[in-house]
């Protein structure tokens, strides 16, 4: 099974596909489907909640290296030994093998992990506020390191 990104952020520029492929790394793809690059790929997944962890867990068990990136010390420290801050079945198997592996890793780092790697999650919280907006406070807090590494 694969799923196609488009990327989005550069409107004047024609999207360029990014295709991952379960367990044989990202392809990069021309409008004919043809592949032009594969590699697995270094990945910062910033925010290690459910979302965010099960996420890191996942690609590195697909071969990538990946490091999380959270501001709670605890969170870090669990996965540098090869637990987990949330419970999801098979998740503890997962984490504890990649972070055995040197797949995954934990930082604060958020700049540092962005700038060394090629592409960046962010799985932060967006709760509801009173009014039923979501709050984005988060996003925006995160995005000042991530647009430092992006430098």
């Amino acid at each position: 099974m694969s799923t196609t990104l488009h990327n989005a952020l550069l409107p004047v520029c024609p999207p360029v596909p990014v295709t991952f492929v379960e367990g044989d790394g990202v392809w990069l793809t021309d409008a004919d489907g043809r592949r032009y690059l594969d590699f697995a790929a270094g990945i910062a997944v910033v925010g290690l909640g459910y979302v965010g962890c099960v996420s890191a867990a996942s690609l590195a068990s697909r071969g990538h290296e990946v490091v999380g990136v959270d501001v709670d010390p605890v969170k870090i420290d669990l996965i540098r030994r090869g637990r987990t801050p949330v419970s999801e079945q098979g998740l503890a198997e997962l984490v504890a093998s990649a972070v055995a592996d040197g797949r995954l890793t934990a930082t604060a780092d958020a700049a540092g992990a962005v700038a060394a790697t090629d592409l960046s999650l962010v799985c932060v919280g967006t709760p509801s506020r009173r009014n039923g907006s979501l709050d984005t406070s988060a996003v925006e807090r995160v995005s000042v390191p991530i647009g430092r590494g992006l430098r």
